[in-house]
Protein backbone atom coordinates (compact mmCIF):
# COMPACT_ATOMS: atom_id res chain seq x y z
CA UNK A 1 0.00 0.00 0.00
CA UNK A 2 2.87 2.62 0.95
CA UNK A 3 4.53 1.71 -2.34
CA UNK A 4 1.65 2.68 -4.51
CA UNK A 5 1.41 5.80 -2.67
CA UNK A 6 4.43 6.94 -2.96
CA UNK A 7 4.46 6.02 -6.30
CA UNK A 8 1.47 8.25 -7.07
CA UNK A 9 3.49 10.75 -5.35
CA UNK A 10 6.11 10.74 -7.11
CA UNK A 11 4.44 10.85 -10.35
CA UNK A 12 2.34 14.03 -9.02
CA UNK A 13 5.92 15.53 -8.48
CA UNK A 14 6.39 14.87 -12.04
CA UNK A 15 3.34 16.44 -13.38
CA UNK A 16 3.34 19.75 -11.73
CA UNK A 17 6.66 21.28 -13.91
CA UNK A 18 4.83 20.32 -16.65
CA UNK A 19 1.74 21.95 -15.93
CA UNK A 20 3.83 25.06 -15.02
CA UNK A 21 5.17 25.73 -18.36
CA UNK A 22 1.81 25.11 -20.00
CA UNK A 23 -0.22 27.89 -17.98
CA UNK A 24 0.01 31.26 -18.80
CA UNK A 25 0.47 34.08 -15.54
CA UNK A 26 2.85 35.35 -13.52
CA UNK A 27 5.76 32.74 -12.09
CA UNK A 28 4.91 30.84 -8.79
CA UNK A 29 7.06 32.37 -5.79
CA UNK A 30 10.64 30.30 -5.86
CA UNK A 31 11.10 28.32 -2.50
CA UNK A 32 13.66 29.29 -0.45
CA UNK A 33 17.11 27.66 -0.78
CA UNK A 34 17.91 24.65 1.11
CA UNK A 35 14.04 24.45 1.36
CA UNK A 36 13.56 20.33 1.86
CA UNK A 37 9.79 19.28 0.69
CA UNK A 38 8.96 16.76 2.99
CA UNK A 39 7.52 13.37 1.16
CA UNK A 40 6.26 9.73 1.98
CA UNK A 41 8.38 8.35 -0.70
CA UNK A 42 10.28 5.30 0.10
CA UNK A 43 11.98 2.66 -2.22
CA UNK A 44 10.44 -0.46 -2.79
CA UNK A 45 14.13 -2.22 -1.73
CA UNK A 46 13.85 -0.28 1.75
CA UNK A 47 10.30 -1.66 2.82
CA UNK A 48 10.64 -5.40 1.40
CA UNK A 49 14.56 -5.60 1.43
CA UNK A 50 16.50 -7.83 -1.43
CA UNK A 51 14.58 -9.95 -4.13
CA UNK A 52 14.59 -13.05 -3.68
CA UNK A 53 14.99 -15.31 -6.68
CA UNK A 54 11.34 -16.28 -7.14
CA UNK A 55 10.06 -13.09 -6.85
CA UNK A 56 12.78 -11.70 -9.76
CA UNK A 57 12.20 -14.78 -11.72
CA UNK A 58 8.47 -13.72 -12.15
CA UNK A 59 9.44 -9.79 -12.71
CA UNK A 60 11.57 -11.25 -15.80
CA UNK A 61 8.85 -13.23 -17.05
CA UNK A 62 6.34 -10.41 -16.88
CA UNK A 63 8.53 -7.86 -18.39
CA UNK A 64 9.08 -10.54 -21.27
CA UNK A 65 5.32 -11.24 -21.52
CA UNK A 66 4.81 -7.00 -21.87
CA UNK A 67 8.00 -7.07 -24.15
CA UNK A 68 6.04 -9.34 -26.45
CA UNK A 69 2.37 -7.82 -26.62
CA UNK A 70 4.09 -4.50 -27.44
CA UNK A 71 5.78 -5.90 -30.08
CA UNK A 72 2.81 -8.01 -31.48
CA UNK A 73 0.78 -4.99 -31.29
CA UNK A 74 3.70 -2.90 -33.31
CA UNK A 75 2.96 -5.29 -35.71
CA UNK A 76 -0.65 -5.21 -36.48
CA UNK A 77 -1.07 -1.50 -36.22
CA UNK A 78 2.08 -0.63 -37.94
CA UNK A 79 2.12 2.69 -35.31
CA UNK A 80 5.73 3.21 -33.53
CA UNK A 81 5.43 2.92 -29.80
CA UNK A 82 5.47 6.13 -27.82
CA UNK A 83 8.82 7.38 -26.70
CA UNK A 84 9.82 6.67 -23.65
CA UNK A 85 9.91 9.43 -20.86
CA UNK A 86 12.86 11.16 -20.32
CA UNK A 87 12.12 13.00 -17.24
CA UNK A 88 13.90 12.35 -14.33
CA UNK A 89 12.77 12.05 -10.67
CA UNK A 90 13.14 14.73 -8.68
CA UNK A 91 15.12 13.12 -5.84
CA UNK A 92 17.96 11.56 -7.50
CA UNK A 93 20.09 10.67 -4.57
CA UNK A 94 17.90 8.15 -3.52
CA UNK A 95 17.42 5.03 -5.65
CA UNK A 96 13.70 4.93 -6.89
CA UNK A 97 11.88 2.28 -8.84
CA UNK A 98 10.66 2.57 -12.56
CA UNK A 99 7.32 5.10 -12.63
CA UNK A 100 5.78 5.32 -16.55
CA UNK A 101 4.18 8.40 -16.74
CA UNK A 102 0.86 9.17 -18.15
CA UNK A 103 -0.71 12.22 -19.68
CA UNK A 104 -4.40 11.17 -19.44
CA UNK A 105 -6.38 10.28 -16.50
CA UNK A 106 -7.03 6.25 -16.03
CA UNK A 107 -10.43 5.13 -16.35
CA UNK A 108 -11.86 2.25 -14.76
CA UNK A 109 -11.93 -0.78 -17.20
CA UNK A 110 -16.50 -1.83 -16.96
CA UNK A 111 -16.68 -5.77 -16.35
CA UNK A 112 -17.74 -5.89 -19.58
CA UNK A 113 -14.69 -4.61 -21.00
CA UNK A 114 -12.80 -6.97 -18.97
CA UNK A 115 -14.60 -10.23 -19.71
CA UNK A 116 -15.31 -10.00 -22.69
CA UNK A 117 -14.03 -11.84 -25.43
CA UNK A 118 -12.13 -10.25 -28.57
CA UNK A 119 -13.25 -10.75 -32.17
CA UNK A 120 -12.01 -10.14 -35.32
CA UNK A 121 -8.41 -9.17 -36.25
CA UNK A 122 -8.09 -8.24 -31.93
CA UNK A 123 -8.14 -12.19 -31.51
CA UNK A 124 -4.80 -13.05 -30.19
CA UNK A 125 -3.24 -16.07 -31.89
CA UNK A 126 -3.10 -19.52 -30.50
CA UNK A 127 0.73 -19.07 -28.70
CA UNK A 128 -0.35 -16.05 -27.16
CA UNK A 129 -3.66 -17.79 -25.28
CA UNK A 130 -1.41 -20.36 -24.63
CA UNK A 131 0.45 -18.18 -22.09
CA UNK A 132 -3.04 -18.21 -20.02
CA UNK A 133 -4.05 -21.75 -20.26
CA UNK A 134 -3.97 -23.18 -16.69
CA UNK A 135 -0.32 -25.62 -15.86
CA UNK A 136 1.83 -24.24 -18.62
CA UNK A 137 2.06 -20.53 -18.26
CA UNK A 138 4.62 -20.39 -16.08
CA UNK A 139 7.14 -23.09 -18.17
CA UNK A 140 5.71 -21.43 -21.21
CA UNK A 141 6.65 -17.73 -19.35
CA UNK A 142 10.72 -19.08 -18.37
CA UNK A 143 10.90 -20.32 -22.18
CA UNK A 144 10.06 -16.99 -23.65
CA UNK A 145 11.89 -15.14 -20.83
CA UNK A 146 15.47 -17.41 -21.52
CA UNK A 147 14.89 -16.56 -25.35
CA UNK A 148 14.59 -13.00 -24.90
CA UNK A 149 17.63 -13.07 -21.94
CA UNK A 150 21.43 -13.82 -23.25
CA UNK A 151 21.84 -17.36 -22.11
CA UNK A 152 23.57 -17.38 -19.01
CA UNK A 153 27.79 -18.58 -18.83
CA UNK A 154 29.08 -20.63 -15.93
CA UNK A 155 30.05 -18.32 -13.20
CA UNK A 156 32.97 -17.39 -12.05
CA UNK A 157 34.83 -18.66 -8.79
CA UNK A 158 33.31 -15.99 -6.27
CA UNK A 159 30.58 -14.47 -8.30
CA UNK A 160 27.35 -15.84 -9.15
CA UNK A 161 24.67 -14.26 -12.31
CA UNK A 162 21.35 -14.47 -10.21
CA UNK A 163 19.69 -13.57 -13.59
CA UNK A 164 20.92 -16.78 -15.09
CA UNK A 165 20.03 -18.48 -11.56
CA UNK A 166 16.36 -16.85 -11.57
CA UNK A 167 15.85 -18.27 -15.22
CA UNK A 168 17.02 -21.75 -14.50
CA UNK A 169 15.93 -22.24 -10.85
CA UNK A 170 16.74 -26.29 -11.31
CA UNK A 171 19.82 -25.93 -12.62
CA UNK A 172 21.04 -23.27 -10.14
CA UNK A 173 21.17 -25.16 -7.13
CA UNK A 174 23.71 -27.98 -9.17
CA UNK A 175 25.67 -25.57 -11.16
CA UNK A 176 26.18 -22.34 -9.49
CA UNK A 177 25.03 -23.19 -5.73
CA UNK A 178 28.15 -25.96 -4.48
CA UNK A 179 27.18 -27.68 -1.41
CA UNK A 180 29.64 -27.59 1.42
CA UNK A 181 30.82 -31.00 3.36
CA UNK A 182 33.68 -31.39 5.66
CA UNK A 183 35.93 -33.83 6.29
CA UNK A 184 34.04 -35.72 8.79
CA UNK A 185 31.07 -35.90 6.56
CA UNK A 186 32.72 -37.21 3.65
CA UNK A 187 33.55 -40.25 5.69
CA UNK A 188 29.68 -41.71 5.98
CA UNK A 189 29.07 -42.92 2.24
CA UNK A 190 25.66 -43.92 2.44
CA UNK A 191 25.32 -44.85 6.26
CA UNK A 192 28.62 -46.66 6.46
CA UNK A 193 31.89 -45.33 7.70
CA UNK A 194 34.81 -45.74 5.01
CA UNK A 195 38.81 -44.54 5.59
CA UNK A 196 39.20 -40.95 3.78
CA UNK A 197 42.66 -40.42 4.69
CA UNK A 198 45.97 -41.07 2.64
CA UNK A 199 45.09 -44.14 1.16
CA UNK A 200 48.20 -44.04 -0.41
CA UNK A 201 49.96 -43.70 2.81
CA UNK A 202 48.65 -46.69 3.83
CA UNK A 203 49.23 -48.60 0.94
CA UNK A 204 53.12 -47.90 1.42
CA UNK A 205 53.48 -48.76 4.90
CA UNK A 206 51.95 -52.06 3.75
CA UNK A 207 53.30 -52.52 1.28
CA UNK A 208 56.61 -51.39 2.70
CA UNK A 209 56.80 -54.22 5.85
CA UNK A 210 55.34 -56.78 3.36
CA UNK A 211 58.28 -56.18 1.50
CA UNK A 212 60.74 -56.09 4.48
CA UNK A 213 59.95 -59.24 5.88
CA UNK A 214 60.44 -61.24 2.53
CA UNK A 215 63.56 -59.47 2.39
CA UNK A 216 64.80 -60.96 6.05
CA UNK A 217 63.13 -63.85 5.14
CA UNK A 218 65.22 -64.33 2.28
CA UNK A 219 68.31 -62.89 4.12
CA UNK A 220 67.60 -65.81 6.86
CA UNK A 221 67.45 -68.57 4.50
CA UNK A 222 71.06 -67.53 2.13
CA UNK A 223 72.81 -67.25 6.02
CA UNK A 224 71.69 -69.81 7.12
CA UNK A 225 71.62 -72.80 3.96
CA UNK A 226 74.60 -71.05 2.46
CA UNK A 227 76.31 -68.97 4.69
CA UNK A 228 78.43 -66.23 2.68
CA UNK A 229 80.46 -65.23 5.66
CA UNK A 230 82.74 -68.15 4.98
CA UNK A 231 84.34 -66.45 1.85
CA UNK A 232 84.49 -62.81 3.28
CA UNK A 233 86.37 -64.63 6.16
CA UNK A 234 88.82 -66.58 3.98
CA UNK A 235 89.62 -63.85 2.01
CA UNK A 236 90.23 -61.57 4.99
CA UNK A 237 92.77 -64.36 6.58
CA UNK A 238 96.48 -64.77 6.60
CA UNK A 239 97.84 -67.60 4.39
CA UNK A 240 100.73 -70.03 6.47
CA UNK A 241 104.22 -70.08 4.78
CA UNK A 242 106.21 -72.37 3.98
CA UNK A 243 108.43 -73.99 6.72
CA UNK A 244 111.86 -73.84 4.80
CA UNK A 245 112.57 -72.53 0.94
CA UNK A 246 112.37 -74.23 -2.20
CA UNK A 247 115.98 -74.90 -2.92
CA UNK A 248 114.89 -76.16 -6.57
CA UNK A 249 115.71 -74.69 -9.71
CA UNK A 250 112.51 -72.73 -11.44
CA UNK A 251 111.24 -74.30 -14.28
CA UNK A 252 111.46 -71.07 -16.57
CA UNK A 253 115.13 -72.30 -16.54
CA UNK A 254 114.30 -75.57 -18.84
CA UNK A 255 113.81 -76.29 -22.58
CA UNK A 256 110.15 -75.78 -22.32
CA UNK A 257 109.40 -79.36 -23.15
CA UNK A 258 108.74 -81.61 -20.32
CA UNK A 259 107.99 -85.29 -19.98
CA UNK A 260 106.69 -87.79 -17.20
CA UNK A 261 108.79 -90.63 -15.52
CA UNK A 262 107.25 -92.74 -13.43
CA UNK A 263 107.72 -96.65 -12.26
CA UNK A 264 104.37 -97.67 -14.05
CA UNK A 265 105.94 -97.28 -17.37
CA UNK A 266 108.32 -99.56 -18.93
CA UNK A 267 111.89 -98.97 -18.73
CA UNK A 268 113.05 -95.90 -20.67
CA UNK A 269 108.92 -95.25 -21.62
CA UNK A 270 108.21 -91.28 -21.18
CA UNK A 271 105.26 -89.27 -21.43
CA UNK A 272 105.45 -85.90 -22.96
CA UNK A 273 103.24 -83.25 -22.02
CA UNK A 274 101.32 -80.72 -23.87
CA UNK A 275 100.27 -77.13 -23.95
CA UNK A 276 98.24 -77.22 -27.05
CA UNK A 277 94.94 -77.12 -25.85
CA UNK A 278 94.42 -80.80 -26.66
CA UNK A 279 95.57 -84.68 -25.17
CA UNK A 280 93.69 -83.40 -21.63
CA UNK A 281 95.33 -80.02 -21.68
CA UNK A 282 92.77 -77.26 -21.22
CA UNK A 283 94.05 -73.76 -22.22
CA UNK A 284 96.77 -73.70 -25.06
CA UNK A 285 100.07 -71.54 -24.36
CA UNK A 286 99.29 -71.08 -20.78
CA UNK A 287 102.35 -72.68 -19.74
CA UNK A 288 100.68 -75.55 -18.00
CA UNK A 289 101.55 -78.93 -19.30
CA UNK A 290 99.15 -81.72 -19.46
CA UNK A 291 98.29 -85.06 -20.58
CA UNK A 292 95.73 -87.75 -20.28
CA UNK A 293 97.08 -91.36 -19.55
CA UNK A 294 95.78 -94.68 -19.16
CA UNK A 295 96.89 -96.82 -16.51
CA UNK A 296 97.04 -100.29 -16.95
CA UNK A 297 96.69 -102.22 -13.30
CA UNK A 298 95.59 -100.69 -9.66
CA UNK A 299 97.72 -99.19 -6.70
CA UNK A 300 100.07 -96.36 -6.14
CA UNK A 301 102.72 -95.47 -8.08
CA UNK A 302 105.39 -92.81 -8.20
CA UNK A 303 106.99 -90.12 -10.72
CA UNK A 304 109.13 -87.41 -11.89
CA UNK A 305 107.83 -84.56 -14.34
CA UNK A 306 111.61 -83.78 -15.96
CA UNK A 307 112.93 -81.79 -19.30
CA UNK A 308 112.44 -83.59 -21.96
CA UNK A 309 115.67 -82.84 -23.22
CA UNK A 310 117.54 -82.42 -19.88
CA UNK A 311 116.74 -85.17 -18.00
CA UNK A 312 118.60 -83.94 -14.57
CA UNK A 313 116.13 -81.15 -14.36
CA UNK A 314 113.16 -83.08 -12.19
CA UNK A 315 110.56 -82.27 -10.30
CA UNK A 316 110.06 -82.61 -7.41
CA UNK A 317 113.04 -83.10 -6.20
CA UNK A 318 112.46 -86.46 -4.58
CA UNK A 319 109.04 -88.20 -6.41
CA UNK A 320 105.47 -87.61 -6.94
CA UNK A 321 102.52 -90.13 -6.22
CA UNK A 322 99.67 -91.35 -7.87
CA UNK A 323 96.97 -93.60 -6.77
CA UNK A 324 94.33 -95.91 -8.98
CA UNK A 325 91.45 -98.36 -7.82
CA UNK A 326 90.52 -99.61 -11.31
CA UNK A 327 92.49 -101.43 -13.84
CA UNK A 328 92.99 -99.17 -17.35
CA UNK A 329 92.10 -96.22 -15.13
CA UNK A 330 92.86 -92.89 -16.66
CA UNK A 331 94.63 -90.41 -14.84
CA UNK A 332 95.57 -86.50 -16.01
CA UNK A 333 99.39 -85.38 -15.55
CA UNK A 334 99.34 -81.62 -14.72
CA UNK A 335 102.56 -79.77 -14.63
CA UNK A 336 102.19 -75.51 -14.01
CA UNK A 337 105.73 -73.86 -14.86
CA UNK A 338 104.25 -70.65 -13.43
CA UNK A 339 102.64 -71.30 -9.75
CA UNK A 340 100.14 -68.99 -9.61
CA UNK A 341 98.63 -67.94 -6.61
CA UNK A 342 95.27 -66.52 -5.39
CA UNK A 343 94.04 -65.22 -2.17
CA UNK A 344 93.09 -69.01 -0.68
CA UNK A 345 96.43 -70.51 -2.09
CA UNK A 346 100.09 -69.12 -2.32
CA UNK A 347 101.85 -68.88 -4.87
CA UNK A 348 105.08 -71.43 -5.46
CA UNK A 349 107.76 -71.90 -8.36
CA UNK A 350 105.58 -75.05 -9.92
CA UNK A 351 103.06 -77.37 -9.38
CA UNK A 352 103.24 -81.07 -9.72
CA UNK A 353 99.56 -82.72 -9.90
CA UNK A 354 97.95 -85.60 -10.98
CA UNK A 355 94.18 -86.16 -11.03
CA UNK A 356 93.41 -89.39 -9.92
CA UNK A 357 91.48 -91.72 -7.79
CA UNK A 358 93.06 -90.23 -4.04
CA UNK A 359 89.98 -88.79 -1.73
CA UNK A 360 91.07 -90.03 1.48
CA UNK A 361 93.26 -86.64 2.96
CA UNK A 362 93.90 -85.76 6.42
CA UNK A 363 95.92 -83.15 7.90
CA UNK A 364 98.56 -83.43 11.39
CA UNK A 365 100.62 -81.00 13.14
CA UNK A 366 101.96 -80.62 16.29
CA UNK A 367 98.28 -79.19 17.59
CA UNK A 368 97.42 -82.85 17.64
CA UNK A 369 100.75 -84.63 18.23
CA UNK A 370 101.11 -85.82 14.56
CA UNK A 371 98.87 -88.31 14.72
CA UNK A 372 97.97 -89.89 11.62
CA UNK A 373 95.78 -91.99 12.95
CA UNK A 374 93.52 -88.88 14.53
CA UNK A 375 89.89 -89.33 13.27
CA UNK A 376 89.37 -85.66 14.07
CA UNK A 377 92.09 -84.81 11.64
CA UNK A 378 89.91 -86.23 8.35
CA UNK A 379 88.92 -83.36 5.77
CA UNK A 380 85.49 -82.66 4.59
CA UNK A 381 84.96 -82.91 0.88
CA UNK A 382 82.86 -79.46 -0.10
CA UNK A 383 82.71 -80.10 -3.84
CA UNK A 384 84.73 -81.71 -6.37
CA UNK A 385 88.27 -81.42 -5.19
CA UNK A 386 87.86 -78.98 -2.99
CA UNK A 387 88.76 -80.45 0.66
CA UNK A 388 88.06 -78.68 4.09
CA UNK A 389 88.59 -78.69 7.39
CA UNK A 390 88.32 -75.50 10.51
CA UNK A 391 89.85 -76.60 13.52
CA UNK A 392 89.67 -74.58 16.75
CA UNK A 393 93.27 -74.41 18.47
CA UNK A 394 93.10 -74.30 22.25
CA UNK A 395 96.12 -72.58 23.39
CA UNK A 396 98.22 -69.78 21.47
CA UNK A 397 101.33 -70.57 19.73
CA UNK A 398 103.46 -71.47 16.87
CA UNK A 399 102.24 -74.60 15.08
CA UNK A 400 103.10 -77.25 11.76
CA UNK A 401 100.54 -78.53 9.90
CA UNK A 402 100.95 -81.05 6.90
CA UNK A 403 98.12 -82.91 4.66
CA UNK A 404 98.41 -86.36 3.99
CA UNK A 405 96.84 -89.58 2.11
CA UNK A 406 97.61 -92.99 3.26
CA UNK A 407 100.67 -91.86 5.43
CA UNK A 408 103.29 -89.14 5.75
CA UNK A 409 105.42 -90.14 2.44
CA UNK A 410 101.93 -89.38 0.42
CA UNK A 411 101.19 -85.48 1.23
CA UNK A 412 100.39 -82.41 -0.90
CA UNK A 413 101.97 -79.03 0.32
CA UNK A 414 102.38 -75.76 -1.96
CA UNK A 415 103.89 -77.07 -4.49
CA UNK A 416 101.86 -80.07 -5.09
CA UNK A 417 102.35 -83.76 -4.83
CA UNK A 418 105.76 -84.90 -3.20
CA UNK A 419 106.74 -87.80 -0.35
CA UNK A 420 108.73 -84.90 1.29
CA UNK A 421 106.56 -82.56 2.41
CA UNK A 422 107.44 -78.74 3.54
CA UNK A 423 105.09 -77.79 6.74
CA UNK A 424 103.07 -74.90 6.72
CA UNK A 425 103.99 -72.81 9.72
CA UNK A 426 101.37 -70.36 11.69
CA UNK A 427 100.29 -68.73 14.68
CA UNK A 428 97.27 -68.20 16.77
CA UNK A 429 96.77 -65.25 19.06
CA UNK A 430 94.03 -66.48 21.50
CA UNK A 431 92.25 -69.47 22.90
CA UNK A 432 90.04 -71.16 20.44
CA UNK A 433 90.83 -69.46 17.57
CA UNK A 434 89.39 -71.60 14.63
CA UNK A 435 91.80 -72.42 11.70
CA UNK A 436 91.27 -72.97 8.86
CA UNK A 437 92.88 -76.34 6.55
CA UNK A 438 92.12 -76.24 2.68
CA UNK A 439 92.76 -78.26 0.32
CA UNK A 440 92.27 -78.55 -3.45
CA UNK A 441 93.03 -81.79 -5.42
CA UNK A 442 92.18 -80.02 -9.11
CA UNK A 443 94.71 -77.32 -8.28
CA UNK A 444 97.09 -79.50 -6.24
CA UNK A 445 98.03 -77.35 -3.71
CA UNK A 446 97.50 -76.91 0.43
CA UNK A 447 97.02 -73.78 2.17
CA UNK A 448 96.19 -73.01 5.98
CA UNK A 449 94.43 -69.67 6.82
CA UNK A 450 94.54 -67.91 10.19
CA UNK A 451 94.38 -65.06 11.93
CA UNK A 452 90.94 -64.25 10.96
CA UNK A 453 88.63 -61.44 12.25
CA UNK A 454 86.69 -62.34 15.75
CA UNK A 455 83.55 -61.76 14.49
CA UNK A 456 83.62 -62.78 11.00
CA UNK A 457 85.52 -66.14 12.32
CA UNK A 458 82.74 -66.83 14.29
CA UNK A 459 79.92 -65.64 12.08
CA UNK A 460 81.67 -68.13 9.27
CA UNK A 461 83.49 -71.20 11.51
CA UNK A 462 81.22 -71.21 14.55
CA UNK A 463 77.22 -70.40 15.76
CA UNK A 464 77.33 -67.28 14.21
CA UNK A 465 75.54 -67.57 11.15
CA UNK A 466 72.98 -69.69 12.73
CA UNK A 467 71.91 -67.16 15.73
CA UNK A 468 72.47 -64.55 12.82
CA UNK A 469 69.80 -66.56 10.40
CA UNK A 470 67.65 -67.13 13.35
CA UNK A 471 67.53 -63.30 14.29
CA UNK A 472 66.34 -62.53 10.95
CA UNK A 473 63.66 -64.72 10.74
CA UNK A 474 62.55 -63.42 14.00
CA UNK A 475 62.44 -60.15 12.85
CA UNK A 476 60.65 -60.93 9.50
CA UNK A 477 58.14 -62.72 11.79
CA UNK A 478 57.45 -59.84 13.83
CA UNK A 479 57.10 -57.36 11.14
CA UNK A 480 54.60 -59.49 9.30
CA UNK A 481 53.00 -60.01 13.04
CA UNK A 482 53.02 -55.58 13.15
CA UNK A 483 51.97 -55.18 9.75
CA UNK A 484 48.75 -57.62 10.59
CA UNK A 485 47.89 -55.85 13.93
CA UNK A 486 48.06 -51.98 12.04
CA UNK A 487 45.70 -53.18 9.33
CA UNK A 488 43.33 -54.96 11.78
CA UNK A 489 43.63 -51.71 13.71
CA UNK A 490 42.81 -49.16 10.71
CA UNK A 491 39.91 -51.14 9.33
CA UNK A 492 38.38 -51.48 12.72
CA UNK A 493 35.71 -48.38 12.66
CA UNK A 494 35.07 -49.33 16.50
CA UNK A 495 38.23 -47.46 17.31
CA UNK A 496 37.58 -44.56 14.71
CA UNK A 497 36.70 -41.15 16.49
CA UNK A 498 33.46 -40.96 13.90
CA UNK A 499 32.25 -43.65 15.37
CA UNK A 500 31.72 -41.39 18.63
CA UNK A 501 32.65 -42.04 22.60
CA UNK A 502 32.48 -45.64 23.71
CA UNK A 503 31.20 -45.07 27.21
CA UNK A 504 28.49 -42.73 25.79
CA UNK A 505 27.38 -43.11 22.54
CA UNK A 506 27.52 -39.62 21.65
CA UNK A 507 30.13 -37.31 18.77
CA UNK A 508 31.09 -34.91 21.42
CA UNK A 509 34.86 -35.64 21.54
CA UNK A 510 37.33 -33.05 21.67
CA UNK A 511 41.06 -33.49 20.69
CA UNK A 512 43.36 -32.82 23.69
CA UNK A 513 47.68 -33.35 23.76
CA UNK A 514 48.67 -36.46 22.66
CA UNK A 515 50.57 -39.08 24.90
CA UNK A 516 54.06 -41.27 24.14
CA UNK A 517 51.74 -44.11 23.39
CA UNK A 518 49.94 -42.34 20.76
CA UNK A 519 53.31 -40.82 19.07
CA UNK A 520 54.05 -44.21 18.95
CA UNK A 521 51.56 -45.51 17.14
CA UNK A 522 51.69 -42.40 14.95
CA UNK A 523 55.76 -43.49 13.93
CA UNK A 524 54.23 -46.61 13.27
CA UNK A 525 51.46 -45.14 10.71
CA UNK A 526 48.53 -45.41 12.90
CA UNK A 527 46.71 -41.87 12.92
CA UNK A 528 46.46 -41.92 16.65
CA UNK A 529 45.01 -39.68 18.69
CA UNK A 530 43.82 -38.58 22.41
CA UNK A 531 40.28 -37.23 22.66
CA UNK A 532 37.93 -35.97 25.54
CA UNK A 533 34.33 -36.60 25.49
CA UNK A 534 32.46 -33.34 26.01
CA UNK A 535 29.39 -35.40 27.23
CA UNK A 536 30.89 -37.72 29.88
CA UNK A 537 34.12 -36.51 30.12
CA UNK A 538 35.78 -39.69 28.74
CA UNK A 539 39.09 -39.70 27.77
CA UNK A 540 41.07 -42.43 25.67
CA UNK A 541 42.88 -42.86 22.09
CA UNK A 542 40.61 -42.80 19.07
CA UNK A 543 41.70 -42.96 14.77
CA UNK A 544 41.31 -39.64 13.10
CA UNK A 545 42.77 -40.03 9.32
CA UNK A 546 42.96 -35.90 9.06
CA UNK A 547 43.70 -35.53 12.79
CA UNK A 548 40.06 -33.85 13.19
CA UNK A 549 39.93 -31.16 16.69
CA UNK A 550 36.16 -31.79 16.99
CA UNK A 551 33.50 -34.50 16.16
CA UNK A 552 30.67 -33.90 14.14
CA UNK A 553 28.29 -33.85 17.59
CA UNK A 554 31.11 -30.96 19.08
CA UNK A 555 29.01 -27.61 19.67
CA UNK A 556 32.41 -26.49 17.75
CA UNK A 557 31.41 -28.34 14.66
CA UNK A 558 34.84 -30.41 12.84
CA UNK A 559 37.84 -29.49 11.86
CA UNK A 560 41.52 -29.90 11.00
CA UNK A 561 44.62 -29.39 13.13
CA UNK A 562 47.62 -28.95 11.22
Amino acid sequence: MSTNQSSADESKNHKEPADQTTQSGPPKKRKSPGFIETSGFKPSWLETGPLTPEILRDSLALQGKDNLFEEKAEQQTGVAPAPESTTKPAHTGEPSSEVTESTHTPHPISAEEHTGVQSGDNQPEAWVQALFTDGSATQSQSDISARKSPSPRPAEHDHIDLSAAAAHPSRARSEYFEPTSTAVDSAYVHGRLVATSKAGKKSRWTSGLLLTSLLLLGLAAITFFVNPFIRVAMNSATLAKPAAPYAAIPPKSGSGNWCVDGDFLGAGDRLKLADSGNQGDILAGDRVFSLNYTVAQPGTYNFQVSDCDNPDLSYPATAAWLKTTQPNQQVTFVFDTMGRGTALFGAAPYIVNVIDDANDFRVIGNFQFWDENDASSQLEQLSGGLYQQVRHISAPGAYEAQFITNSANQSIDVTGRTDTPVSLTFRTNRPSEPVVFLLDTDRGQASVLYDMTPLLASLAFGNGYRLLSYWLLGLAVLLLLVMTARLLILNNNQLRMESGCPQCGQRELMRISRRPGQRLLNALGIPAYRYRCRNCTWEGTRLSDVGEAFSTGSLFGSGKSR
